[in-house]
């Protein structure tokens, strides 16, 4: 997984790109599919748009939302989420990031948000995570707090 290619926002060539921010339903009904009528509307929005902006955010909703209401395995979202992170016009804003939170979310079979942390903890150099969530003591890589 971790060594997919995206593309942050900004890493564009040539002229200025038509960007538009993304929602949540959007890329739900681009991976599920489970509308044809949505699921035609977001390829007519693929082919108008240059860039559609990833925020941190969106992309956590859209992994609690294939875990919680489509049920699907953590794996398979990761399978997905790496695929959109790949998109030709998906842009984040920290690639790397992301990757590697995915790679902790399945590797460690942790919820996405602690996944995340420990992901922001590992690049950033900050360590130490403040919380009470035990399942983090499964990342070697970063020491809990709050025992």
């Amino acid at each position: 997984m971790g060594n997919d290619p995206g593309r942050n926002v900004g890493e564009t060539s040539g002229q200025t790109p038509l960007r538009a921010l993304v929602d949540t339903n959007v890329l739900v009904r681009l991976l599920t599919q489970d509308s044809v009528e949505h699921t035609r509307k977001v390829r007519a929005l693929l082919r108008r748009i240059d860039e559609l902006v990833l925020t941190d955010l969106i992309f956590a909703e859209v992994i609690f939302v294939l875990e919680s209401f489509y049920e699907w395995h953590a794996r398979t979202i990761a399978e997905a989420m790496t695929a959109l992170l790949g998109h030709q016009q998906i842009a984040v804003v920290d690639h790397s990031l992301l990757v590697r939170a995915l790679d902790l979310y399945v590797a460690k079979r942790i919820d996405y948000a602690d996944a995340y942390v420990a992901a922001v903890a590992e690049l950033s150099g900050i360590r130490l995570v403040a919380s009470f969530d035990r399942a983090l003591d499964r990342v070697p890589t970063i020491e809990r707090l709050g025992s």
